[in-house]
């Protein structure tokens, strides 16, 4: 079966007796036990699963759910991709999920947990077709989970130094807004020199900002091959390359295919799926 094909859409799974499903999903991953008994595998530990309750897995975790086999198995479950979030995440916030989303732990919470309930309803929504709210609360479901895992900002002063201007200043802006913002008019921001500023961001993020600039355009081209049927000259265009062959040519390093190939792949995925 293909992968589901897109982030804060709640999809659903129905396991037979004794059947497996080796969860392995391409974000934060978020699965919820509506029906049926079954168990949990991990590579360390293995443990019984109750009604109710959620698994919360990173991308490098890999575990089993195996249905009893004395009756099947019914799963709600979405996954959340942070560097999609970018029109309401900061760079810096991103960031920091997507290292958190990264971890190879799984997690399980227990039916009464604020964080099941709040599952419990948003998939309630989402049958109900209030897929708006359904997603809102997959964003603040997955968020205020991440945000769990990751460390306190550090502590602001009145006077701060370069570093922590800068570290302010990519907190606070989102990350969309980097996909053309100039490093002279950040350095300016940031009260310092554009060399200093990129060797600053670099040690942040491990990369400089033109590369951070063009995972960010790539990100918003295959959001746009997923949701619209626009041309892939327009899509290239829409998201700051100039030439559709340096855009399919980028794209393909980045994700393993063109565009047109990936968008083939994944609306098979849709249709397979639904």
């Amino acid at each position: 079966m293909d992968e589901p094909v897109s982030h804060l859409t709640l999809y659903e799974r129905h396991l037979k007796p004794g059947a497996e499903w080796n969860v392995q999903l391409p974000g934060r991953a978020f699965v919820r036990v509506n029906h049926g008994a079954g168990s949990l595998l991990l590579s360390e530990s293995s443990r019984v699963l109750a009604e109710a309750e959620v698994i919360s897995g990173g991308h490098n975790c890999r575990c089993v759910i195996r249905a009893s086999v004395l009756g099947g198995l019914q799963l709600d479950y979405f996954y959340v991709l942070p560097e999609l979030l970018t029109g309401i995440l900061s760079l810096l916030e991103s960031h920091q999920l997507q290292q958190n989303s990264q971890t190879n732990r799984a997690d399980v919470f227990p039916g009464n947990h604020p964080l099941a309930e709040e599952f419990a309803t948003l998939a309630r929504q989402a049958r109900a077709d209030d897929h708006l709210a359904a997603r809102c609360a997959m964003v603040h479901l997955s968020v205020s989970h991440l945000r769990g895992a990751a460390p306190a900002p550090p502590p602001t002063y009145p006077t701060l130094n370069t570093a922590d201007r800068i570290q302010a200043l990519v907190r606070r802006i989102p990350a969309a807004e980097f996909q053309n913002i100039s490093a002279n008019k950040l350095a300016r921001e940031g009260g310092c020199s554009v060399r200093h500023f990129s060797r600053l961001f670099k040690a942040q993020f491990g990369m400089t900002l033109l590369a951070k600039q063009i995972d960010l355009r790539l990100d918003r081209a295959r959001l746009l091959l997923l949701e619209t049927d626009a041309k892939i000259i327009d899509v290239s265009m829409d998201c700051g390359f100039q030439h559709s062959g340096l855009f399919t040519a980028m794209f393909k390093k980045h994700f393993g295919m063109t565009p047109s190939a990936w968008r083939k792949r994944r609306r098979r995925a849709v249709n397979f799926i639904r």
